[in-house]
């Protein structure tokens, strides 16, 4: 038993299974509509709408599905409020708005060209391999605040890392320097403080880590070498990210400017495994 949860481990996955008060009646059709229950994430689709007409990738080869989908540019998404989990450690009942963290989640990964999602999962994944401790933050609170600070706009994940870990560094020095936790309102719930939990010496420790990975990431994102550039990343992803470039590959790019961050050119978005709905 958690604060918040029942915790599950199973052989092959860890489950945590909150249990919530009943929703309205009527958010009952919103929670069983094909817009929550459809496992399509942001790297699968980007016309993803809180509506009625939307239709998931599985039945878009459906007789219905084009009348459906010109419905839903008609319609506006739904409105929700949120629902009641028990605290245990607190003994009341608070406010949490699953539904409003998906819709934020698919606007931010629309408004990063995609690239939102694997951010996120690169970052968690840096600090499990190198950062066990200390423990918090973790999980949600992570990916919450790499949401206020990963930039619109971005064109990779290798610039999305860089300029999350570097927006982390420079906005939350002095909340690090005085070991003070700052404080991140949850998206639907602006009472629910994401970082409550996460004392002020935890997060002066965590913003330290962040502070190196930016540095390592920077100059590899900025290298000229490709071997260097992996070299930088693998420091931080360690040796699930590929390995270096064969000897016969070149080095440079002749000072044709930065690598930005890669070795292989792309065609289309890198999907990161690992993971659910959404990181």
């Amino acid at each position: 038993m958690n604060g918040r949860s029942f915790g599950i481990e199973l052989s092959y996955v860890d489950l945590d299974l909150v249990i919530t008060a009943a929703p309205s009646e009527s958010e009952i059709g919103i929670l069983e509509s094909d817009s929550v229950r459809s496992e399509d994430t942001p790297e699968d689709v980007d016309d993803w709408k809180l509506a009625k007409s939307w239709v998931p990738l599985a039945k878009r080869s459906s007789p219905d599905a084009w009348r459906l989908m010109e419905a839903l540019k008609r319609e506006s998404e739904w409105k929700t409020s949120p629902l009641l989990i028990p605290d245990r450690e607190a003994q009341r009942w608070e406010p949490t708005h699953p539904l409003m963290q998906i819709q934020r989640t698919w606007e931010k990964s629309r408004q990063c060209n995609g690239h939102y999602v694997n951010v996120v999962k690169a970052i968690k994944w840096w600090r499990r391999i190198n950062h066990p401790t200390p423990k918090y933050p973790k999980g949600y609170p992570v990916e919450h605040l790499i949401w206020h600070c990963c930039p619109n706009g971005i064109t990779s994940v290798a610039e999305g890392v860089t300029r999350t870990l570097e927006d982390i560094a420079k906005r939350y020095q002095w909340d690090a320097w005085l070991k003070r936790t700052p404080q991140l309102p949850d998206h639907g719930v602006p009472e629910h403080d994401v970082f409550r939990r996460v004392s002020g010496e935890d997060f002066a420790a965590f913003h330290a880590q962040v502070c190196a990975a930016a540095k390592i990431a920077r100059e590899a994102f900025d290298a000229q070498s490709l071997r260097a550039s992996v070299d930088g990343w693998r420091t931080l992803f360690g040796e699930k990210f590929p390995g270096a470039p064969p000897d016969d590959d070149k080095d440079d790019d002749g000072g044709r400017g930065p690598k930005q961050g890669g070795y292989t050119p792309r065609t289309a978005l890198t999907r990161i495994q690992g993971g659910g709905r959404f990181a």
